[in-house]
């Protein structure tokens, strides 16, 4: 049976197909402050081991700290997948 914090805690993810067939974009829910949180890095980039990533170059300092596990964010990532085959 699903406890209080199991239904806290699912990961949503929902993936868009795009028309013009250029690209995809994933839209999760996590939690606030996440990507800062785990020093820029996301599953849905490629170069999420590497130290640098693109995120990194994105982010300015003030947004790394801790994520925030009461509040949530919506984001959204462009993908180079054209659909889900």
């Amino acid at each position: 049976k699903e406890t209080p914090r199991d239904k806290l805690t699912y990961h949503s993810v929902v993936l868009l197909e795009w028309d013009h067939g250029n690209f995809c974009t994933v839209v999760e829910g996590a939690y606030l402050n996440g990507i800062g949180g785990y020093k820029c890095k996301s599953n849905w980039q490629e170069d999420m081991s590497e130290e640098k990533n693109l995120l990194s170059q994105y982010y300015p300092d003030e947004m790394l700290g801790p994520w925030i596990t009461t509040a949530l964010e919506t984001r959204c990532y462009d993908v180079p997948e054209t659909n889900l085959d």
